[in-house]
């Protein structure tokens, strides 16, 4: 059925009279034409049971995505540690032997710095002259710590997407 069809069938009109909207007066009418009209009929029958369909919905909760990951992680997770009793300075002191490691490399570093046949045109810049050589030398162990954590980044990316799938 469309408007077209029949100028007295109207869908706006249905639509009007099944969600009571417009004029008492235009529901009479539409509701004596549809008595009449085996189309205007049905149309109205099928509102009627998609909303009825519509009404009859169960809303359901989303499925909790968060649960399933905490799950996964839970299953993949090393078990907790028990606290440890040292208080951070302790903590802080067992650093020492590495911190000292460090230094003592960068020293070495240093004194080979000033010999290589570059080191005159470097210490020409600004902030090497700021630096001095053991500047310089401490500067290049950070470098090389900060690409060397990059270069095992992807590995550790990948060991630790084995624990989780």
């Amino acid at each position: 059925m469309t408007d077209r069809a029949r100028p007295e069938c109207s869908r706006n009109a249905l639509l009007a009279l099944h969600y009571h909207e417009g004029e008492p007066g235009q529901h009479a009418r539409t509701r004596a034409h549809v008595e009449g009209c085996a189309d205007c009929a049905d149309y109205l029958a099928t509102l009627r049971g998609v909303e009825g369909a519509l009404r009859g919905w169960v809303d359901q909760a989303p499925p909790d995505v968060w649960e399933g990951i905490r799950a996964r992680v839970a299953r993949s997770a090393p078990p907790l540690r028990p606290a440890r009793s040292l208080p951070r300075s302790a903590e802080l002191l067992a650093l020492l032997p590495a911190m000292a490691g460090c230094l003592a490399l960068a020293w070495m570093m240093a004194g080979g710095l000033a010999s290589l046949p570059f080191w005159p045109w470097l210490a020409q810049w600004a902030v090497v002259q700021f630096l001095g050589s053991f500047g310089v030398a401490a500067v290049l162990l950070i470098v090389l710590g900060g690409l060397g954590s990059l270069a095992l980044a992807p590995a550790l990316l990948l060991e630790n997407r084995k624990g989780i799938a």
